[in-house]
């Protein structure tokens, strides 16, 4: 993996006019032609594959080009549907993230003397179903750039932002805790409410149950009674109000966990409508079995089951979960007979609906990860989970990665097992790892020690302070990123408001041989004098101009291995 930037074109000549550019919406196929042979360029991508999303890469392109094929039904199953390409010599490029969650298309290839980017879905040609400011589905948000490759993605996540995106008030997003990497689904009311009073008292405000709440047999796996979606009254024979009623008495926002487009082949609604299974052809498109939302019929039921949830359970937060790849022979067909287009535009009528029907209720993205994440999903739901890989290394690596294609403030992950020993992160910058987006918690939070509980209710305190400033900044990867497996390296990034001129550094030590850094930080105005107020075991408060800071750096050392550091950077 090879993620150095070309410092010969690491910045614009002038990096203020980024700030206010937005990408372009662009229907499908879209093609672009750029000047001089393939072999000039060079391309970013981020990996979409179970427990390792958002792994980026750069590489030279050799005369073949690059040419991907999206093949598993779940847009961002193999690679992220996204992709940056840049000339080597000048530094301008062009980025492109696609607006459909099917399959997909992107090359880059010789054209005589030039280059030729070409992305479509797949099968090719399939027309919008939907429209968002803009933006059509199928569709691409698209921006030219010069220099760094957070030129080139930047503006793609202010479409986002500013277009896509709804605003959810100034306690955006809310810090939650969801019981999985508790004991999965091996739930009792009991467990719950002791694990909503742990969260609660460190300062979480939403707790969402996840999978196992519902089916027939206290010894049922929960993939084995999807479809069923009644209360599981062997594990919870009470219910869930008793456990809904105390998250609401501890002040906190209550979710619930469903993967309403999937039905086990025992289930209820499958023994009964086996008609409404997805297939291609006469085939299943999975062995979990799919539901076919391109059937009036099976969408109706779809969104009576969410609309039954949301009402009886008071619910505040909804995850929504797709855990299956949709094999289907895309060559030959049409938006008519492609069962993973049609499927795709009944979710997205879904989406509609619970926004229209439940304006109030916060919608998460997830599928085994982020596996399903795009400008489509982006449109349609409030945040989305980056990744089921959840180890402390894990979180500090692939949030980097996700913060490049997606605001910060919809990318979700939890802190599970803080301070883990033999990991390159201590107690507190393994919660700190999460703050970078959307923070949450997971595992036996009621095993934690009182001095874990202290460290992430500072942690919790400090976050909510700094959210509105993360959910309103630029994203400035000052850094490469770390390795997953084996974290070697310092890793920074800078979150910077272009209207207020106020940033945020996050800095890890990363399991670096060194203590001692110099960050260079991009993303500040050089005729701007800042104050930054530096934590504890860090040294005093201090005063630099934007240019020293811009062309010099700003050193630190760090107190021991596995520690990290927030400086908030005020303009003066």
């Amino acid at each position: 993996m090879n993620n150095e930037i070309n410092e010969a074109v690491d910045q614009p000549e002038n990096a203020d006019a980024f700030e206010a550019q937005l990408a372009e919406p662009v229907n499908l196929p879209f093609e672009q032609i750029l000047p001089g042979p393939v072999t000039d360029y060079e391309i970013m991508t981020a990996g979409g594959t179970y427990d390792n999303e958002y792994i980026l890469q750069t590489r030279n392109l050799d005369p073949a080009g690059f040419r991907h094929v999206q093949d598993k039904g779940r847009g961002s199953a193999t690679l992220k549907s996204w992709l940056m390409l840049r000339n080597k010599q000048t530094g301008q490029g062009v980025a492109i993230l696609l607006a459909y969650s099917g399959n997909w298309i992107i090359e880059v290839q010789s054209l005589e003397d030039e280059t030729v980017l070409r992305m479509d879905t797949s099968p090719p040609g399939l027309k919008p179903f939907a429209e968002f400011s803009g933006m059509p589905v199928p569709g691409a948000l698209v921006s030219q750039f010069t220099g760094h490759w957070d030129n080139g993605a930047q503006p793609i996540v202010r479409f986002i932002r500013s277009k896509l995106r709804r605003d959810l008030g100034p306690d955006w997003p809310p810090v939650q805790y969801n019981n999985w990497y508790d004991d999965y689904h091996k739930i009792s009311e009991t467990k719950l409410i002791h694990a909503a009073r742990a969260a609660a008292a460190i300062g979480c405000e939403l707790f969402t149950l996840d999978a196992g709440w519902y089916g027939k047999r206290e010894d049922a796996k929960w993939s084995g009674q999807l479809g069923n979606w009644e209360v599981n009254k062997d594990r919870l024979p009470n219910g869930l109000e008793p456990v809904v009623t105390e998250v609401h008495r501890l002040g906190m926002k209550f979710g619930l966990w469903v993967e309403i487009e999937c039905a086990s082949p025992t289930s209820d609604v499958v023994m009964e409508h086996p008609d409404w299974i997805l297939k291609d052809g006469d085939r299943p498109v999975c062995e979990r079995f799919a539901l076919d939302f391109g059937k009036p019929e099976v969408l109706a039921w779809a969104k009576s089951v969410i609309d039954r949830l949301v009402t009886t359970y008071a619910l505040d937060y909804i995850k929504m979960d797709f855990n299956t790849d949709l094999l289907v022979n895309a060559e030959g067909l049409t938006p008519e007979t492609d069962p993973i287009y049609r499927h795709n535009r009944g979710l997205a009528e879904l989406w509609k609906h619970m926004r229209t029907a439940h304006p109030k209720l916060i919608v998460e993205n997830c599928a085994s990860g982020s596996l399903r994440q795009d400008a489509m999903t982006a449109a349609l739901t409030d945040t989305h989970w980056i990744s089921d890989n959840v180890s402390n290394p894990a979180s500090l690596v692939i949030s980097f990665g996700a913060t490049y294609l997606f605001p910060p403030e919809i990318c979700s992950h939890w802190t599970s097992t803080p301070g883990k020993p033999g990991e390159a992160l201590d107690t507190e910058s393994s919660f700190t790892a999460n703050m970078v987006g959307h923070l949450g918690l997971s595992g036996r939070i009621y095993e934690w020690s009182d001095e874990t509980r202290k460290v992430a209710a500072e942690r919790i305190a400090f976050y909510k302070t700094i959210r509105g400033r993360i959910g309103s900044s630029d994203v400035f990867h000052l850094t490469s990123q770390s390795n997953i497996a084996a974290p070697d390296s310092m890793q920074a990034v800078l979150y910077a408001e272009p209207q207020t001129g106020k940033g945020i550094l996050f800095a890890f030590h990363g399991g670096d041989l060194s203590l001692e850094h110099t960050i260079v930080l991009r993303g500040l105005k050089r005729d701007q004098s800042y104050r930054l107020r530096m934590p504890e075991g860090y040294g005093p408060d201090r005063t630099a101009s934007g240019n020293e800071l811009v062309a010099k750096g700003l050193a630190l050392r760090f107190p021991h291995y596995g520690s990290s550091v927030v400086i908030l950077i005020d303009p003066e």
